[in-house]
């Protein structure tokens, strides 16, 4: 076991909670830390397959705003570009204004689309029903990357126990 593996391994531990930081692709950083030790041992220890994993697995998270979208997580509102717009600018508002991992940007977002579906409908059955949505639609990715994120950085744990013999 050397610094930088011990180093590396313990930053996995942690490295997942960064889903909580709104914005911040936590699977990304997952994956970065495994990449670059990953490099910088010459594939020694993490082998190109292993690594192949976390690299899809890094994609599913990635791209979990989708495809969560096209299996119709959080389709309930109908919503449009324009709400998915009016959405992200209330959860960077609400990320701003009501500073709590997570309930901000959630609130934020909800409360943006809710506003502007009422704007365009005049229908608060409308607006509501966007909110919740899109809500639903931000919960569900935010849950596949934490998830994801976990499971890329215990599979370098795992992997790092294998190389120093502790399995």
């Amino acid at each position: 076991m050397t610094f930088w593996s011990a180093f590396i391994t313990i930053l996995m531990l942690v490295a997942p909670g960064v889903a909580f930081i709104p914005f911040v692709p936590a699977s990304l950083t997952v994956w970065s830390l495994a990449t670059v030790y990953a490099v910088a041992t010459g594939f020694t220890e993490i082998q190109v397959w292993q690594w192949g994993i976390m690299t899809v697995l890094m994609g599913v998270a990635s791209t979990s705003d989708w495809w969560t979208r096209l299996l119709g997580l959080g389709g309930e509102g109908q919503l449009s570009c324009s709400v998915y717009l009016a959405s992200f600018v209330g959860a960077v508002l609400g990320t701003i204004y009501i500073p709590m991992p997570l309930v901000g940007t959630m609130a934020g977002a909800a409360g943006a689309v809710w506003a502007w579906v009422y704007f365009q409908s005049r229908s608060l059955d409308d607006g509501y029903r966007a909110a919740r949505g899109i809500f639903v639609a931000w919960l569900g990715s935010f849950a596949v990357e934490f998830l994801v994120s976990v499971s890329i950085a215990l599979w370098f744990i795992r992997i790092m126990l294998g190389v120093w013999g502790w399995l």
